[in-house]
């Protein structure tokens, strides 16, 4: 115990001294560096009180910090952006310090701030006692991603994967390309995706065990997911219902009665955000015909390009990196066709016949192994199957379901809307998170990835 005292107190020392060496360089830089020792610091900490704190996840928890740390450093020192045009995040910046400003101010006011959400005040909180410059806010969002992590790791555990499998999932998410990059940058998605993590953790903790305590946590998150991004939390929301009458732990007429209830008291989360009961009013504006053809066929339509497989570009249009399918609302038929293309295209898009310049090769890192991860769970299913017979598996299987189903809906909502690949990375995160935990069940998939491991030293 001493030894490792005494081991972990020369770390921190040797991290104090090149955070205090890097100030004399880069000021907001060593402040980012401060903020995120000091909050990977608590967090180890409060996983150890309270039991969780496992070498596994340490080690999964201490890659993400370096890797996501790296990637921060490496686009702040070199401005690296495969993917220029749409840069949100420097409006969250520009936003987030007329805020921070204010707060030093004592000034609380966000009067004559155009905020479309919360998250420049979030990130406008942290500049103010902090310093304020976006190195530091893509720092804070590292630690958010750590929580993402954590949540993942217990997701695994609550679906009934091992530890084992738990340290696989980890390890995929470590090296995920659109978690890795978009992730690091100053955008809300690592938000986003933390709140999606932990709704569908708590949905599965209530179907196993039900008490107001979780439920209450569940809407709080809830209503947090329709304020940044409504359709997940759309998807979130309809999730918890099916798979509350189908699955839950409660007798039939418990789960009839509970059941009714919070269908009731849930409609009420996206209306403390503004959008109406059960979110009618963006249900109104964005589910007719012209706002569909709007977004489809006009806010990301493609825009031809005679210079196939060009040098970087620095585009502002999304030019080549969206497809067309048109929407065919006059024929139901050809309608249904063309939304099953772009669920296809969403969710194991963009293919390589579809990629137009030299940087869009960049997403065959995350699609090939994508398809090969996909075949594993399949495969993994199959054993489980075969080795277990059906009922046992159904067992083995029954909580993967809330993550079967909010990944139907989350993709489907984007395949009606959505047709720019670079945007459909960033937002179905969540759902490739999410179905990496599938992974992790039954003893093929981690027992073979184990073996691997072990053959480059690397012991699980």
């Amino acid at each position: 115990m001493i030894k490792n005292f005494k081991k972990y107190l020369v770390l921190s020392l040797a991290v104090l001294l090149l955070i205090f060496l890097i100030f004399f360089f880069d000021k907001a830089l060593a402040v980012g560096l401060l903020l995120i020792a000091l909050l990977s610091a608590i967090t180890f900490l409060a996983l150890n009180k309270l039991g969780i704190g496992d070498r596994k996840l340490y080690m999964i928890l201490g890659l993400i910090l370096l890797l996501h740390i790296s990637v921060v450093l490496l686009i702040h020192c070199t401005g690296f952006n495969p993917f220029p045009g749409g840069a949100d995040y420097e409006g969250y910046s520009y936003d987030a310090i007329k805020i921070a400003h204010r707060f030093d101010n004592l000034n609380f006011s966000l009067e004559g701030v155009a905020l479309l959400h919360y998250f420049p005040v979030i990130i406008g909180a942290v500049y103010a006692v902090t310093f304020p410059a976006m190195i530091v806010g893509q720092l804070f969002l590292v630690w958010i991603v750590l929580l993402s992590v954590i949540l993942l790791w217990l997701l695994v555990l609550e679906i009934g994967g091992t530890k084992k499998g738990a340290f696989l999932t980890g390890l995929i998410a470590a090296f995920y390309p659109s978690f890795l990059y978009f992730s690091s940058l100053l955008l809300k998605d690592s938000l986003v995706i933390l709140l999606a993590l932990a709704s569908l953790l708590l949905i599965v903790k209530i179907l196993k065990n039900f008490s107001g305590l979780k439920f209450l946590m569940f809407f709080a998150v809830l209503t947090c997911l329709f304020h940044f991004r409504f359709y997940i939390g759309f998807a979130a929301i309809f999730t918890f219902i099916i798979c509350w009458f189908w699955i839950s732990n409660l007798k039939f007429k418990e789960r009839i009665i509970y059941g009714v209830a919070m269908v009731l008291l849930l409609g009420f989360a996206p209306q403390l955000t503004g959008l109406g009961y059960y979110g009618q009013s963006p249900l109104v504006s964005f589910l007719n015909a012209n706002s569909i053809i709007n977004f489809r066929e006009v806010a990301y339509a493609p825009k031809p390009s005679d210079n196939v497989f060009s040098e970087f570009k620095n585009d502002n249009s999304g030019t080549g990196s969206s497809f067309t399918v048109d929407v065919s609302f006059g024929n139901k038929y050809k309608f249904v066709e063309n939304y099953l293309i772009s669920s296809n295209y969403a969710f194991f898009g963009p293919f390589p016949w579809q990629l137009r310049y030299k940087k869009h090769l960049l997403f065959l890192l995350e699609t090939v192994p994508w398809y090969f991860l996909l075949c594993l769970i399949f495969y993994g299913a199959y054993e489980c199957l075969r080795n277990n017979g059906f009922k046992a598996f159904l067992k083995i299987y029954r909580f993967t379901l809330p993550i079967l189903i909010f990944s139907l809906l989350v993709i489907g909502a984007l395949s009606l809307f959505i047709t720019n690949f670079g945007i459909l990375a960033r937002i179905r995160i969540p759902v490739f998170l999410a179905m990496f935990c599938l992974l992790a069940l039954g003893n093929f998939i981690p027992d073979k990835a184990e073996k691997l491991l072990a053959k480059v030293g690397i012991y699980i």
